[in-house]
């Protein structure tokens, strides 16, 4: 048996490894990133008002169905509620409040959201 040169045809083995070792590296990169990194989260029930999945005309239990149960329930003097929603920001110190607000049979009229600017404990006021 001569040994092999560099002119002789490829066996299979070299075939794998030409093509097989990078494949198997790019699924390993892919599924170890994917581990590390999490599933995406949920949106939160203000991420979802800003995305308008609440359209007026909605009744109270449709809201809840999307959003899950208000942090708060705020009266009008016209006999319609807002329902309050909280969300967390990326930026330190900022929060954002979704209201969804109902008419006096329960059905939606309008949304709105707000950023609000907490202060930092320790700080003075």
């Amino acid at each position: 048996m001569e040994p092999r040169t560099t002119a002789d045809k490829p066996t299979w083995l070299d075939y794998l490894l030409m093509f097989g070792a990078p494949i198997a590296f790019v699924v390993v990169l892919v599924v170890g990133v994917a581990m590390i990194v999490g599933p995406a989260p949920n949106p939160t029930p203000v991420g979802l008002i800003k995305q308008g999945v609440i359209r007026n005309g909605m009744s109270v239990v449709e809201v809840e169905d999307r959003l899950g149960p208000p942090k708060g329930r705020e009266n009008k003097p016209d006999g319609g509620f807002a329902y309050q929603y909280q969300g967390a920001t990326p930026e330190p110190w900022v929060v954002e409040d979704g209201y969804v607000d109902f008419n006096s049979d329960g059905y939606v009229i309008g949304t709105t959201v707000e950023r609000i600017t907490v202060r930092p404990p320790g700080e003075d006021r």
